[in-house]
């Protein structure tokens, strides 16, 4: 590899210098749109339009499907919040979420999906 051996050490040496002043936030689930730092509140709205349109005819499913740390949790938890906000919409909209990675096979997440379903419309069968 040649070239200088102690990069290491040196890159090592300045690791504690000034790093802990970087700004970060948190990758954790926001349901406040104040905390909302990434614009995942358009998506809220644009998931919100989609479920309450007297254009689509319920029941449905929808998933949201991205990368890990792409937001889903929040986007969900921010629908959440604005739904309990209305009365009147949230006891016509239930929304069931349930952590597919607990299901290490194929058959607890189906059986795990198949539980929460039945949750919302009664006996599964």
């Amino acid at each position: 590899m040649g070239g200088d051996g102690n990069r290491e050490g040196r890159v090592a040496e300045g690791a504690g210098s000034g790093w802990d002043e970087i700004p970060a936030i948190q990758d954790k689930e926001v349901s406040e749109p104040e905390g909302d730092r990434f614009g995942h509140r358009d998506l809220e709205v644009a998931l919100r339009g989609l479920l309450e349109s007297t254009k689509h005819a319920p029941p449905y499913s929808v998933g949201l499907l991205g990368r890990w740390g792409s937001g889903k949790s929040t986007v969900r938890a921010l629908y959440e919040t604005r739904l309990a906000e209305d009365a009147t919409r949230s006891s016509q909209v239930r929304t069931v979420s349930f952590d597919a990675w607990i299901g290490a096979t194929e058959a607890l997440l189906s059986k795990t999906f198949h539980r929460y379903h039945s949750g919302c419309q009664g006996t599964y069968s």
